[in-house]
């Protein structure tokens, strides 16, 4: 290995890629790093008319590699509330690891107009940082659900297939 040489003169002598590593620091020097990066799309349609959440094809698995990282979940999603008529629409999203809930989200619109038909289309971020400790792979997905006590709506993930929706999962240590 190269010694680094420090002083007035010559400055700080260079040092060559990759020979100072994370084993050769202090433990804990090195934090906040990613260890991998998962991503995935999907423009499969989803919708959701009665209540109880459904899965939706945005999803990615991730082997999480070390027990004490974490999970950055960074989703996409291009969700629309459809009803006829007025009133208000409701849906609701929710980012599940394995079936456990990580993130819920509640998506609420009103029409003005109770002869039309009422439509609202929305690329929403969800977010969420899972900080369960363990390895081994973990899947993250979006499920969604109608959330309407007035009947009529249907909660949709990428409408007629047109639209893309993604999925970023991030281990940091």
């Amino acid at each position: 290995k190269m010694a680094l040489e420090l002083n007035g003169t010559t400055g700080v002598s260079l040092v060559q890629d990759g020979v100072v590593t994370a084993a050769d620091l202090a433990p804990g020097a090195v934090t906040g790093t990613i260890v991998q990066i998962v991503t995935n799309s999907t423009t499969t349609e989803t919708t959701k008319t009665g209540s109880g959440f459904a899965n939706t094809a945005l999803a990615a698995t991730i082997n999480k590699q070390q027990s004490s990282s974490k999970i950055l979940v960074l989703m996409s999603a291009q969700l629309q509330t459809y009803r006829s008529g007025g009133g208000e629409a409701r849906g609701k999203s929710r980012i599940v690891r394995d079936g456990t809930e990580v993130l819920d989200f509640q998506m609420t619109t009103r029409s003005y107009d109770g002869e039309n038909l009422h439509v609202v289309s929305a690329l929403q971020a969800l977010n969420a940082v899972d900080t369960t400790t363990g390895t081994g792979n973990r899947t993250y997905t979006l499920q969604i659900a109608n959330n309407d006590t007035f009947g009529g709506t249907d909660y949709r993930l990428n409408l007629d297939g047109g639209s893309r929706s993604s999925v970023i999962l991030l281990e940091i240590s």
